[in-house]
């Protein structure tokens, strides 16, 4: 959360560029249920920019000594 313990709110061209992901691909995401979680405030949809860090800390992932990748859990 920023500063004043409010969350920031982004809308989706800006959630995409937050997460470097392009706008189509961000919506496919959001279609699929796959993508960070996200409100819908009448026919706006915003993302809590802890909700997109969460998301992608969720999403790491590591390579083992066989090449492997694997899903870190914390």
């Amino acid at each position: 959360m920023n500063s004043s313990s409010h969350p920031t709110f982004l809308d989706t061209h800006s959630a995409a560029s937050f997460l470097r992901l392009s706008v189509p691909t961000l919506k496919l995401l959001r279609r699929r249920g796959e993508g960070p979680a996200f409100c819908r405030v009448g026919r706006r949809v915003i993302y809590s920019t802890d909700d997109l860090v969460a998301f992608m800390e969720s999403r790491k992932v590591r390579v083992t000594q066989n090449h492997l990748l694997e899903a870190v859990t914390a």
